[in-house]
């Protein structure tokens, strides 16, 4: 075999070399998968879960009975209302706002869309809650017409039903001035007249950072209402007969 020969042999082997080496690499490189972006965690929220609901409340939900436990209200206050026939008991360590000076620094605000009455309830200092109160709305309406009485964002409505009676049970939120009001409402119609009660937490929107605040347990808070709910009754009218 000449010279020439062997030199081109060589050649030839390079370049099939080369060949496959590019070949190789660029079906790596077109074959290799990105791996996934994990997605970073949202952050929880701890007070309160919130749904994406409308701003008005629906009543095409599923209706659920509410039981509650078994409480002695034997030192309960009791609030009942003539005109608009009906009553509820009230924990003892609640005060009724007979007037809207009382309402001064009770930290309650009138949050109603009616005549109002409220009972103002303590709550552990040092955390982001400023206020706590049950609100008593109640307002004539046409036969039918009867809506939740607070104007509120609705982040979650259902239909339940205590004692026999259905109530339009609404957890709401508000913000705005640097303050929150977090409600728990039921509202239930009878004849031409509709009626709300609702508890309502006052907490800080914004806390300056050299302040610190405890945590609250909102569930253990908002209990109140549910408790008080369980006691409800028409004085003058059985809404099992409607």
């Amino acid at each position: 075999m000449t010279i020439n020969n062997k030199g081109n042999f060589l050649l030839l082997g390079i370049i099939i070399l080369l060949v496959v080496g590019v070949a190789g690499a660029t079906i790596y490189f077109l074959t290799k998968k990105t791996p996934p972006v994990s997605e970073a965690p949202k952050p929880g929220v701890s007070e309160r879960p919130v749904s994406q609901e409308s701003k008005e409340p629906t009543s095409t939900q599923a209706q659920e009975s509410t039981s509650t436990e078994e409480i002695d209200i034997s030192e309960w206050k009791t609030y009942r209302n003539e005109e608009y026939g009906f009553e509820i008991k009230y924990p003892k360590e609640g005060v009724l706002l007979k007037s809207k000076s009382d309402w001064m620094y009770s930290g309650c605000e009138d949050l109603c869309l009616g005549k109002t009455t409220a009972i103002k309830f303590p709550f552990p200092k040092g955390t982001k809650l400023i206020g706590k109160c049950v609100l008593i709305c109640v307002k004539k309406v046409s036969p039918g017409k009867c809506k939740n009485l607070i104007s509120t964002y609705v982040v979650d409505s259902r239909l339940v039903n205590i004692n026999g009676i259905e109530f339009l049970r609404v957890e709401g939120t508000d913000c705005g001035m640097g303050k929150c009001y977090l409600s728990r409402s039921y509202t239930v119609g009878k004849e031409d007249k509709c009626i709300t009660i609702v508890e309502v937490l006052k907490v800080f929107m914004h806390i300056p950072r050299d302040t610190k605040l405890l945590e609250y347990d909102y569930e253990k808070e908002m209990s109140v209402i549910d408790k008080i709910m369980s006691t409800f009754r028409f004085t003058n009218y059985d809404m099992s007969h409607r």
